[in-house]
């Protein structure tokens, strides 16, 4: 991506051309482009900041007062997030529209006669569906920051008659404060790159930078262009990640299992009133899919015009869909395979051995987690193409394997982290060399780890768009299948009645990830 970057323009062989500086001239001569960045960095940060701060309170709820029930409400809080990206942001299309959810309530209940302009395709829509998708995201490191907070220091200010108010204030957020910029910059640079949500809910008026980024890329095909602008986005997004670590230690805030006990349990209470609303909220968009799923007709707005199966059965009379289905399911278990071994592979070498590199190997695994994607997607095609790989399902399921591996790492890092190293010690002293001691020993009880890790990698393979788009060539998985079918109204019903189908197992997956994680850890208590 960097050497396509000083092309002049495409003519001629794609790597042969001297090199020039004429793209990033035109990008710092074109004042749109830098005044589009700065709205992207505006809008990331604006969204970046409200979903932590909406998430703060529900991991608050979560550590300190959900007790016994915090697995149920932590699994209610993480299903919406873990169901397709694409289906949620297209949801907010149908709640913000002239004849949306909202507007069709409003105009019901009396409170307004015409509907309301401007909620649809606008920055404030991308804003509303980046914020609604990421607030459960937030929520999980500011979770991990909370309970590693010693129960000894808020008991002792409670002795000394400190209020509830004063030991948050001086103790409990000062504490959890490096979770909070983790999932500050967690939201923030992937939002950076956002296009997809753009293209979706933003119209026009919600243009952002990864956007431009695409169209050079596609529509126009000046990729040289496209080049150099993903260069200056990734320069700006390390940047940022170079000023986020200076206060959050991400290896230790991934891989430590402490857990807090701190507990301030009492009566239904307003936190507890705002996580049941928020989790109202979270599920209302997905509630309003499952429901044109059933309309009759084929206009996605209220009032429904009666009720049908009949889109579900056209579900699976449609060769071209369950092709890309297949296609899909094909990818992410290939995907989910090859990145279950190299992140199972890593996660044995980072949390098993101590060697220089150790920090600059994790931090590279984790890249994908903090580069936009729209960059990704880039940096990934340019390299297939110099390396003379056409595009195709292989080049889409090696791009998912990139993406999936940080996940994978974490997850068995973490399986690791409970493990008693005792038992490797003893196989160890009794004569087994370390490689047997793993296949005989590690591997078989960190199994449920590896597994979840592997129905997650699954899960995010299925989920996956943007780099679908970019690298599956004439082939195509379904979220890129069911991007081409949005234009049509028609078409819409039968795209949504299987989204919903493929949510469904998505969820089943997630859960059952979730049972053989829960039931690995049991057995290790026993």
């Amino acid at each position: 991506m960097f050497a396509l970057s000083f092309r002049a323009d495409m003519q001629g062989e794609l790597f042969s051309i001297a090199p020039t500086l004429k793209q990033y001239q035109t990008i710092f001569a074109i004042g749109s482009y830098w005044r589009l960045l700065g709205i992207s960095i505006a809008i990331a940060f604006g969204v970046a900041v409200m979903a932590t701060a909406l998430a703060y309170p529900v991991a608050y709820f979560l550590v300190f007062r959900a007790g016994r029930a915090a697995g149920l409400c932590l699994m209610l809080l993480l299903i919406p997030f873990w169901t397709s990206f694409l289906l949620r942001v297209m949801s907010w299309k149908f709640l913000l529209g002239s004849e949306g959810a909202i507007n069709s309530l409003l105009i019901y209940s009396g409170v307004i006669a015409e509907p309301i302009g401007g909620l649809l395709y606008s920055r404030s829509a991308v804003v509303i569906a980046l914020v609604y998708v990421w607030v459960p995201f937030a929520a999980l490191p500011i979770s991990a920051a909370l309970q590693r907070i010693q129960p000894e220091l808020v008991e002792a200010a409670a002795d000394l008659g400190a209020t509830s108010w004063r030991r948050f204030w001086t103790i409990i957020f000062p504490l959890s404060f490096p979770g909070v910029l983790a999932a500050f910059f967690m939201v923030f640079i992937p939002t950076v790159g956002e296009y997809v949500t753009p293209l979706l809910v933003g119209g026009s008026r919600g243009i952002m930078f990864g956007n431009i980024i695409q169209e050079f890329f596609t529509r126009n095909a000046n990729w040289p262009r496209g080049a150099a602008l993903s260069v200056v986005m990734l320069a700006v997004t390390l940047l940022l990640v170079a000023f986020g670590r200076r206060f959050v230690n991400v290896k230790a805030a991934r891989m430590t299992a402490t857990q807090s006990t701190i507990s301030e349990k009492g009566r239904f209470s307003l936190l507890t009133g705002y996580f049941v609303g928020l989790i109202v909220l979270l599920y209302l968009p997905l509630a309003v899919l499952f429901l044109f799923s059933l309309n009759e007709g084929t206009s996605l707005s209220f009032p429904l015009q009666g009720l049908t199966l009949r889109w579900y059965e056209e579900v699976f009379s449609s060769p071209a869909l369950l092709h890309s289905a297949r296609n899909s399911i094909l990818v992410a278990v290939g995907s989910s395979c090859c990145a279950t071994a190299l992140g199972t592979a890593v996660a044995l070498l980072l949390m098993r051995f101590s060697f220089r590199g150790d920090q600059l190997l994790f931090a590279l695994a984790m890249l994908p987690l903090v580069v936009p994607v729209v960059i990704l997607a880039v940096a990934l095609l340019v390299l297939f193409l110099a390396a003379g790989i056409d595009r195709s399902l292989w080049t889409v399921a090696i791009a998912h394997t990139v993406v999936a591996l940080p996940y994978v790492i974490l997850i068995v890092a973490a399986g690791l982290a409970g493990f008693d190293s005792d038992l490797e010690e003893a196989a160890m002293d009794l004569g087994a060399p370390y490689g047997r001691v793993i296949l005989n020993v590690v591997l078989p009880l960190i199994a449920p780890s590896i597994l979840s890790a592997w129905l997650v990698a699954v899960t995010v393979s299925l989920d996956e768009f943007a780099l679908a788009l970019f690298l599956a060539g004439t082939e195509q998985t379904f979220p890129v299948y069911l991007f081409g079918q949005l234009r049509y109204a028609s078409r819409l019903p039968v795209m949504i009645a299987f989204a919903v189908l493929m949510m469904m197992v998505t969820l089943l997956l997630v859960l059952i990830a979730e049972w053989i994680r829960r039931h690995g850890q049991a057995g290790k208590a026993r």
